[in-house]
């Protein structure tokens, strides 16, 4: 029986609509009987959530691999992010071990300080997880296998639950021994006020909410999946953050009065923020200003523009990727304010300052030796990295749209060795192949990358490439050099690849009469049915 906690294997149970209408009047009766609230208590409770314009989050990262630095945790930042993007106010991160009395105490106060509290971690079948049993303890709670949860896991696990009636479903008090749960059941053990929010087509498992506290797996990806609910059940309509930012190359010390000036003149409807760098290629610090009220932001950004030495400003883009396909298609079409700007990410590592003359122009040029082009201009018109010609932007991409068109995405790769032409190559390269692929069957199939190694190749070139990788989300394939031997044991490797695009420009030896379209086998007899794709001449040279 129940009672005597022999929580195995079972029966067929009703449908999951008879269930639903099962636990919710389950939740109403188990919130007035079993814990300390009341109807009138709980609908207050929702009364005063509702009127707040002002909605506050606290986020509870749960495990001792977390404490103990096994584990480095990207979930507060992840979670942190959403929220922010939803108009809620994240006032309090905590990171905490896996122990009842310190989470139940956390989750309590948590409960009662903010709007809405996300904990992460610790809601698995082994013996150390136990978010559930602790929540239940911070909210005086019981336990309870719910029917919705039971009828999962009986279907994805395939085990039966004798004696289980879902009509009647058994509860237990939150320090309940579990060791006698069958390991996939005690994830169906949870607080008696649960409520579950299911995302078809997204994850099997639904993510469980009690009172205002959102329960989420530990596992990164799994976490991202529940982080969906909040767009529904934690976004603030009537509250939105407004940010803007300036990137100087300038550091602190020089900044601080006239941030200071800043802070003293608009601190009371603007937050200020300074976040110095080390090592990067085209600022010292990042300015940040945010505000609810668009017009105070708008004044203090002008504010600070004006106040700023005005060689100092650099017009950078953080988010160059996304927006590379825009970017492209305004430099083809001659549109926008910025349409000469093309911005390349770059690598922070090995970096070298030469100034040089680049043709028809008096521009200084500063960028990282062996490392890949950025187009960014100033205000004032000098520009920070190697140039990309405009005239090789506007003709490449349709070189790349027909190789594209012309071949399946699993049928392309690119070539990539980390130097400026292939890198901006690349970056025109993927800008093209999200644009085809989102929302395609494709989706979610990662770029290919070809990268031929030399012979001891510097570690700062090595780490950039890698940087790279991570920066695009590329699959990428190393093979060692030299360049036709390399691409002779590519093509072996991988027979499926019919083309692969590479950079060059007119001035690089015996490129002058390569087609757009070179058929391999005219370098090396090796596949007739293989083509280069040359995109000519990316990278104006000095």
């Amino acid at each position: 029986m129940w009672n005597d906690l022999h929580l195995c294997p079972s029966r067929q149970g009703p449908n999951s609509a008879r269930y639903r209408l099962i636990v919710e009047h389950f939740f109403a009766r188990e919130q007035c009987m079993m814990t300390s609230k009341t109807a009138d208590e709980l609908s207050a409770f929702a009364i005063r959530r509702s009127m707040s314009s002002k909605c506050t989050a606290g986020i509870i990262i749960i495990g001792d691999e977390i404490t103990k630095g096994k584990v480095a945790d990207t979930n507060s930042h992840y979670v942190a992010q959403k929220l922010y993007s939803l108009g809620v106010d994240v006032r309090k991160i905590s990171v905490i071990p896996d122990e009842v009395d310190v989470i139940a105490e956390e989750v309590a106060l948590f409960s009662k300080k903010f709007t809405h509290v996300v904990t992460a971690g610790g809601i698995g079948p082994t013996h150390d997880d136990i978010t559930y049993q602790a929540i239940a303890h911070g909210l005086q709670e019981r336990l309870i296998l719910l029917p919705d949860l039971v009828a999962l896991i009986k279907s994805h696990f395939k085990i039966t639950v004798p004696d289980y009636d879902p009509l009647n479903p058994p509860t237990f008090p939150w320090d309940v021994e579990t060791t006698s749960f069958d390991p996939a059941l005690k994830m169906a053990l949870v607080p008696a006020s649960s409520r579950l929010h299911h995302a078809n087509g997204v994850s099997v498992f639904p993510m469980v909410q009690v009172n205002n506290v959102y329960i989420m797996p530990g596992i990164p990806q799994y976490l991202k999946r529940c982080c969906r609910h909040l767009e529904i059940l934690a976004r603030n309509p009537d509250y939105a953050f407004l940010t803007n930012e300036i990137y100087v190359q300038t550091d602190e010390v020089r900044l601080a009065p006239i941030l200071n000036a800043a802070v003293k003149q608009f601190g009371a409807h603007v937050s200020f923020g300074s976040y110095p760098v080390i090592g990067h290629s085209y600022y010292r610090t990042k300015l940040t200003m945010e505000s609810t009220n668009q017009a105070r932001l708008d004044a203090a950004y002008q504010y600070l523009s004006s106040e700023l030495p005005a060689d100092s400003i650099v017009s950078y883009d953080p988010m160059a990727i996304e927006r590379a396909a825009e970017a492209i298609q305004d430099i083809i079409g001659g549109k926008g304010a910025h349409h000469h700007e093309l911005q390349v990410p770059v690598s922070n590592a090995y970096q070298t300052t030469v100034k040089t003359a680049v043709p028809t122009s008096i521009y200084q040029v500063n960028f990282s030796r062996q490392f890949p082009p950025f187009v960014n201009w100033s205000p004032q018109g000098k520009f920070w990295g190697p140039l990309v010609h405009p005239s090789a932007v506007k003709a490449s991409p349709f070189t790349i749209e027909e190789c594209l068109s012309r071949y399946q995405p699993s049928e392309v790769c690119v070539s990539f060795n980390g130097g400026k032409d292939c890198s901006a190559l690349l970056h025109l390269i993927h800008a093209a192949w999200t644009k085809r692929n989102k929302g395609s069957t494709t989706d979610g199939l990662r770029l290919r990358a070809l990268y031929i190694r030399g012979q001891d190749p510097f570690p700062e070139m090595e780490q950039f490439i890698e940087d790279t990788r991570q920066r695009y989300d590329l699959e990428l394939w190393t093979v060692p050099g030299p360049v036709r031997s390399g691409l002779k044991m590519a093509l072996n490797e991988h027979p499926e690849i019919k083309a692969i695009l590479m950079g060059t420009r007119r001035s690089d030896p015996h490129s002058a009469n390569l087609q757009a379209f070179q058929t391999l086998c005219l370098i090396f007899k090796c596949r007739r049915n293989s083509f280069v794709c040359v995109c000519e001449e990316f990278v104006k040279s000095r």
